[in-house]
């Protein structure tokens, strides 16, 4: 009787790990719509070899004992980058922000877990999944397909948040693990931090879409200044045949 049940909880924890693990790869894919466009070619071969990894990746861990491979499940998306109409720097952004996206929302959801009472380490994996839904959500609603580029040294440092958070957090953990006091306590003075590298990786998004509004904004300005400069050079030059005839 207890094999069966434990039969019963191992299948249903692999079902609900499919399911958590498949849509955080629908979250993602549609940030990435709205980021770079539709996939132009073999969409659904994308999809169905997306789906098989997926699978793959939650049955190796379930079979393994390694359920936290499903925190990296992100990775197939990185993979299918490639896919998507090409904007090389958009893409280098997108995936730096997204992957310091993720290891903050884990140390997050770590720091939680180590907070609350033994037994609710089950909880925390869910709260992993919907809490980076969430923040993918979020970073959804400052994300669109403007068509403008930024320029390199715009770029540059807006990759290099991410890329500072990245490098930070090791040493937070670090700092946090020399803490004489309880696991708890560490916790407690770690949570804040990286709640801040959480809040800071979210202003990516923010900054790209303010940017590419301001270039845009700029580059219609320019066209209306050439078009105006265009309409008075007409009007000198009609007044100067005017005169011409006059005479």
């Amino acid at each position: 009787m207890t094999d069966r049940i434990t039969l019963i909880e191992d299948i249903t924890a692999y079902a609900a790990d499919l399911v958590l693990c498949g849509t955080d790869i629908l979250v993602i894919l549609e940030l990435m719509r709205r980021s770079f466009g539709e996939i132009r070619k073999h969409r659904y071969m994308v999809y169905a070899g997306m789906a098989a990894l997926i699978f793959g990746i939650v049955t190796w861990g379930h079979l393994t004992g390694n359920v936290a491979v499903s925190f990296f499940i992100f990775w197939i998306c990185i993979f299918v980058v490639g896919f998507y109409p090409p904007d090389f720097r958009k893409k280098i952004l997108f995936c730096t922000a997204l992957l310091s996206l993720n290891v903050s929302v884990l140390f997050v959801i770590n720091d939680i877990t180590n907070i609350l009472p033994k037994g609710w380490y089950l909880y925390g994996l869910t709260a992993y999944h919907i809490l980076f839904w969430g923040i993918v959500y979020l970073s959804m609603k400052f994300s669109e397909n403007s068509g403008e580029m930024l320029t390199g040294k715009m770029w540059a440092l807006l990759c290099a948040i991410p890329v500072l958070c990245l490098a930070g957090t090791p040493f937070t953990a670090l700092l946090t693990g020399c803490y004489s006091g309880s696991v708890r306590e560490a916790a407690l003075l770690h949570l804040p931090v990286q709640m801040i590298f959480l809040a800071v990786n979210l202003l990516v998004f923010v900054l790209y879409r303010e940017l590419t509004k301001a270039y845009a904004a700029d580059r219609e300005n320019a066209l209306l200044l050439q078009q105006i400069e265009y309409q008075k050079r007409q009007y000198e030059e009609n007044e100067r045949a005017d005169q011409a005839i006059r005479e």
